[in-house]
């Protein structure tokens, strides 16, 4: 029996993200997810496994035995080395130089990498030349990334020649009579060409070279309304735009960025989980897309930047917390899952480790390194609650979650670092909080708003903060309008719950008799609300549409799916005010079977 135990111990600890663990029992689910996809990307306990040769098969090309998208070529190669660059460890650092090293000598003599044989005309351009630009456009992203932090003069020179062949073959890309081919041919389409323009700004901006910024102003111009479009580069195109703008500071730019911005959020591609789907116009394969989902993410962040409008800071958060976390698998891949018009079916592991493996854990690199705070001659403002350590100017800190104490979700800041005469420290009162409370090493604290903050007493290194929020709830509903819970009545109305910064869902995995068909339950929530539990679950009653019913149940952040292995998700339902109250004493469920010693306070309930 012994040996048993010990094999079994020895199969949790090589399991790796396979066996991922419910961040709600540890408290760090932010950084918890990282760590999930950089083992993913490191390790060798999933398939497949992130090897050189794999890595480098869209630009060392093997016709015989190809790699999945071959043809893309630098797409999977050029995101692996843009988010690799952003890891902090020197052992990595140490093998990516290495692998670019490699890769830098697949560089064709007119500056592309992939197929040399493709000829660029304007009579011949169609979807395989896309796919190559789409691949040397994500990896002058990857070379600009590797640069920006290794100074590698080799790679600026590869990059810059790369950057010349896109200038080069433009004037052929950008003619109507091209674009007008391209039309429908979705992750194939002019998109491909677009989307270079974020490669060409760092270009400009790193090789002090104007004129690669100056194509990119003109590129976006023939990318047209979103129609049928693969998000994804679309959004990667907005994404180069607002990098333009911040380059070169001329506002033509950003406000066609926020008008398309705009025009996507009072849309119905736009989803009530904060993200996109794969393609705009509900194409026949409707799902959501890692990268598309980390991509909408960025924009938003980075429209707050550039505006300081915090409309922005709110939809990037929520679509972080729901959108991008609902995305990840328990390997720690991004990818794909199947939508439906109450919220997700379940579907086989859709896990793009071509793409929105990368892509995913680059949006929550960024989020770490420029959104969790702001440091400027005001102070800091520490924006977004996620359990992970800062690193700034003049702050270091650990934030952690804590557990929810009376009814407040808390969340401790341990600052580790404090630069002498920084100014006030301001935490962010968020939009999902109806309440603060501020303790300062365990001594209750006054607190000053002050713009949508709290200020802080004067700090020291070593201080532990400790800030407790009370959660608001509310139904958001498919036409836009938000309901407090004092506003629900006897009449059943069908929306989306918030609880704090989550969107809840009723799932297989939790209850499969909630999900069970006919499954137009009506749910009861007191106008009283509820105690705040672990991670947003909320206990509800409900009543079946099947049976004569007074249930219990809980629905939970769609967040959790991800260490649920993704089982049927339902999100848009139905509520009303009340307790739930019915003359059936029915209140247990599959996962919960009725219990005699439950009999007598069911009965009391509904007496």
């Amino acid at each position: 029996m012994k040996k048993i135990a010990f094999l079994l111990s020895c199969i949790l600890l090589l399991s790796g993200p396979l066996l991922a663990q419910d961040p709600s029992r540890v408290y760090n689910e932010f950084q918890h997810r990282m760590q999930m996809t950089l083992t993913r990307l490191t390790g060798n306990n999933t398939l497949p496994v992130y090897t050189p040769q794999f890595v480098l098969a869209d630009v060392n090309i093997d016709t015989t035995s190809p790699r999945r998208f071959f043809n893309f070529s630098g797409d999977l190669s050029g995101r692996y080395v843009e988010v690799m660059s952003m890891v902090e460890d020197p052992a990595i650092q140490t093998n990516l130089q290495q692998l670019v090293k490699q890769l830098i000598t697949y560089q064709r003599p007119d500056g592309r990498f992939g197929n040399a044989e493709l000829v660029f005309t304007e009579d011949k351009i169609g979807g395989e030349h896309m796919a190559l630009l789409w691949g040397n456009g994500r990896l002058l992203v990857g070379l600009m990334q590797y640069y920006k932090i290794h100074k590698d003069p080799q790679v600026l020179q590869t990059a810059q020649r790369l950057g010349d062949f896109i200038t080069n073959v433009y004037g052929i890309c950008s003619t109507p009579a091209v674009a007008k081919r391209l039309e429908g041919m979705m992750a194939q389409g002019i998109i491909c060409f677009t989307q270079c323009i974020e490669g060409m700004v760092m270009l400009s901006q790193y090789a002090s070279d104007p004129k690669y910024a100056t194509i990119a102003g003109k590129m976006y111009k023939v990318l047209g309304p979103r129609g049928n479009q693969h998000t994804h580069g679309y959004l990667s195109t907005l994404r180069g735009v607002l990098m333009l703008y911040d380059y070169d500071q001329d506002k033509t730019h950003l406000n066609f960025v926020k008008n398309a911005y705009d025009d996507l959020v009072q849309s119905e591609d736009y989803t009530p989980f904060g993200g996109v789907r794969e393609y705009f116009g509900h194409m026949a394969v409707d799902r959501d897309e890692g990268c598309s989902t980390a991509d909408f993410v960025r924009l938003s962040f980075d429209l707050y930047r550039e505006t300081g409008n915090k409309e922005y800071l709110r939809k990037g958060e929520f679509g972080l917390l729901n959108a991008l976390y609902f995305n990840q698998y328990y390997t720690g891949d991004f990818g794909h899952h199947i939508l439906n018009e109450t919220g997700s079916s379940p579907d086989f592991l859709h896990a793009s480790w071509w793409c929105c493996t990368m892509h995913g854990l680059r949006a929550m690199y960024e989020i770490k390194q420029h959104y969790l705070a702001e440091e400027n001659t005001a102070g800091v403002h520490i924006n977004l609650y996620l359990e992970t350590s800062y690193h700034g100017r003049s702050i270091d800190y650990e934030l952690r979650k804590m557990k929810p104490a009376e009814k407040l979700q808390q969340y401790s800041i341990k600052v580790t670092r404090l630069q002498a005469g920084i100014g006030a420290v301001y935490l962010r009162m968020p939009e999902w909080a109806t309440e603060a409370r501020l303790w300062i090493n365990e001594k209750s604290t006054p607190i000053a708003s002050q713009d949508g903050y709290l200020k802080l007493p004067k700090l020291a290194a070593a201080d532990v903060i400790k800030i407790g929020f009370g959660y608001k709830v509310n139904i958001q509903t498919p036409d836009g309008r938000s309901l407090d819970l004092a506003q629900l009545s006897t009449s059943p109305v069908t929306g989306y719950l918030h609880y704090g910064p989550w969107l809840l869902g009723a799932d297989d995995k939790e209850d499969p008799t909630f999900t069970a068909e006919p499954n137009e339950n009506i749910v009861y929530i007191h106008p009283a609300g509820q105690a705040v539990s672990v991670n947003g679950v909320y206990n509800i009653r409900y009543k079946h549409a099947g049976f004569p019913s007074n249930m219990e149940s809980r629905l939970r952040p769609v967040s959790a799916l991800t260490f649920d292995k993704h089982g049927y998700l339902m999100t848009k339902l139905v509520f009303a005010a009340g307790e739930g109250k019915n003359t059936a004493p029915q209140a247990a469920s599959m996962l919960a079977p009725f219990d005699p010693r439950k009999e007598a306070v069911e009965k009391k309930h509904n007496d």
